[in-house]
């Protein structure tokens, strides 16, 4: 490996770097991380592996891992009481509604 080539990391080695992060490419991105793509084999192809540059993988490295990320929990169960909620009001507004109509006391057969 030439010291060009120690510069450079690839995803998997980013991955261990930069542990619970979902996306690498995104998160280095959103951080001004410098990424090369390698070349395409000869002959065509597929492209070739993305790479991010040491230096910068490092400065980021304890942003994007200092702050663990707290689960959202209960906003699923709140979502659904409100929701039942709101369909009880309904039905309770369309029952009253119902009784409160005047009705005729005649009924017509034809």
């Amino acid at each position: 490996m030439t010291d060009e080539e120690a510069n450079w990391l690839t995803v998997r080695q980013v991955s261990t770097l930069w542990p619970g992060v979902a996306s690498v490419d995104g998160t280095a991105r959103a951080n001004g991380v410098r990424s090369r793509r390698d070349p395409p084999a000869p002959g065509g192809g597929t492209p070739g592996t993305v790479r991010y540059h040491s230096a910068d993988v490092r400065r980021v490295a304890p942003l994007v891992t200092a702050a663990p990320r707290k689960p959202r929990c209960g906003t699923g169960v709140a979502g659904c009481v409100v929701l039942l909620g709101l369909v009880a009001g309904i039905l309770a507004v369309a029952v009253w509604a119902w009784w409160q109509c005047p009705g005729s006391d005649t009924v017509y057969w034809h």
